[in-house]
């Protein structure tokens, strides 16, 4: 299976640490991506996971304020049947998903929607309620000087010798 991420628009540097939470993952494992956009990284992780040939399921969650963007995007990942992509803000979505008397567990968590500093915070907090305790979870934008929320929310929210970092990407849990 060939990639083709490259031929969408959007942002996207994070392929060490998708491949890497691939090699991690075994058979029924869940991963998480909040922020989707046209999908771009979508793509790429969707592609690895096939390759993988691990039952890996993959959630992706998006606002999708462009009323054609979500279309867009399952029009390129539809035909993957591991792949659901919901429309929701992050935190409600995560808000949702700890609500219930079973919290479900993610091996790996991306980050990537919102970068004001109280969000990705209340993010962060939500999400390590959702993470496994051998998962990864990380994020993007942290050492990008027009977001420095990101990097002050993932600082208040994790020891810096517990961090990792890849591009302009944060990562907690290798």
């Amino acid at each position: 299976m060939t990639h083709y991420y490259d031929k969408i628009t959007g942002w996207f540097d994070w392929e060490l640490i998708n491949e890497l939470a691939v090699q991690r993952a075994i058979n029924g494992d869940t991963f998480l991506e909040l922020g989707t956009a046209n999908g771009k990284s979508t793509a790429h992780l969707a592609i690895e996971i096939a390759k993988s040939g691990k039952n890996i399921q993959l959630i992706t969650v998006d606002i999708f304020g462009d009323t054609n963007q979500k279309e867009y995007v399952l029009s390129h990942l539809g035909k993957f049947d591991f792949v659901q992509v919901v429309k929701s803000d992050s935190i409600d979505f995560l808000k949702y998903m700890t609500s219930g008397d079973v919290v479900p567990k993610f091996k790996y968590i991306f980050l990537d929607d919102c970068h004001d500093y109280d969000h990705v915070l209340k993010e962060i907090d939500l999400a390590m309620l959702l993470l496994d305790e051998n998962g990864i979870m990380a994020g993007h934008d942290f050492s990008n000087l027009a977001f420095q929320g990101v990097a002050q929310a993932v600082l208040k929210s994790f020891k810096s010798e517990d961090l990792k970092f890849s591009n302009l990407s944060w990562i907690y849990g290798l």
